[in-house]
């Protein structure tokens, strides 16, 4: 949440955007076990 958009985020050099707090846990766990970088984890993008 905030006055951003997802796009403004990325403009100014957001590595991961999330959708919501409920995307959270799925992002940690496939950062946590290595899976993929973060534009593939990027859940806004998905």
């Amino acid at each position: 949440s905030g006055p951003c958009d997802a796009d403004e985020l990325r403009a100014a050099g957001a590595d991961v955007v999330l959708t919501g707090l409920t995307d959270f846990p799925r992002w940690l766990a496939a950062y946590r076990d290595g899976e993929g970088d973060a534009e593939a984890l990027d859940a806004a993008r998905a």
